[in-house]
């Protein structure tokens, strides 16, 4: 297991002109698709592409709406940000019917005082099973838990 204490810049998308400060609050996990019901969503800046991050390069290349505004979020550093180096690592919830995969515990970990939970590119080939703990998960991403981790908020569009 990695906890990441600092983070690249990260880009946020959106539809709205303005960073808005939604309410993070009861998180829960959806077992389909194994994400939070809420928290706020981030890829990391990339700096050698045409792309300003990896999710904006996955709506481009599979027609999918990005949102028009684009924000770079600066960490702050001391993060306490999980990344899991394998599946066995990984915090879950036995599932109510055995046919549906286990789900991971993203309520234990905003609990634990984790900033976020990041899943890397590397984390999200190592299963070849269409039924893994990251089904739905389209590229490397950052579900953060609060707002505590944001130094400062630049717009880019």
């Amino acid at each position: 297991m990695s906890m990441l204490n600092e983070m690249p810049p990260q880009i946020f998308c959106t539809d709205n002109e303005t960073f808005e400060f939604r309410q993070i609050k009861d998180i829960i996990t959806w077992v389909v698709p194994n994400k939070p019901n809420t928290g706020l969503w981030t890829s990391s800046a990339l700096t050698d592409s045409p792309f300003l991050s990896p999710w904006q390069e996955w709506c481009a290349n599979n027609d999918y709406h990005c949102g028009v505004h684009h924000f770079t979020l600066i960490p702050k550093t001391n993060l306490k940000v999980f990344e899991p180096d394998s599946l066995s690592e990984l915090r879950t919830i036995e599932p109510e019917l055995p046919i549906l995969p286990s789900s991971i515990d993203f309520a234990w970990y905003a609990r634990e005082g984790y900033d976020g939970f990041h899943v890397s590119d590397r984390i999200l080939n190592l299963s070849s099973d269409d039924i893994h703990p990251f089904h739905g998960w389209d590229c490397e991403s950052t579900v953060w838990f609060n707002y505590d981790w944001i130094a400062r908020i630049k717009k880019i569009s």
